[in-house]
C-alpha cells in the first residue's frame, strides 16, 4: 500500500527477493506516513468480530 501499486502490478512484478529487498529498505527508511503516525502516537483500532458488526447494526448505526 505504501507504493501505490495495484495488486495486478505486484502479482506481475514483485518476486520474493524484491519483496525482501523492499522490506530491508523500509526497515531502515520507513515511509513518511508511518513516521508521522509513530510521532503522533497513532495506534490502529482493535479489530472487531462479527458480533461487533451485528451489535452495530442492531444499534441502528448500519441501518439505512
Amino acid at each position: 500500500m505504501s507504493t501505490g501499486w495495484t495488486w495486478e502490478h505486484v502479482e506481475d512484478t514483485v518476486t520474493i527477493p524484491r519483496l525482501s529487498a523492499m522490506n530491508r529498505y523500509w526497515a531502515k527508511h520507513p515511509p513518511v506516513h508511518h513516521l508521522v503516525a509513530g510521532y503522533l502516537g497513532y495506534e490502529a483500532p482493535e479489530k472487531g468480530d462479527l458480533g461487533d458488526l451485528i451489535n452495530m447494526a442492531d444499534g441502528g448505526i448500519l441501518k439505512a
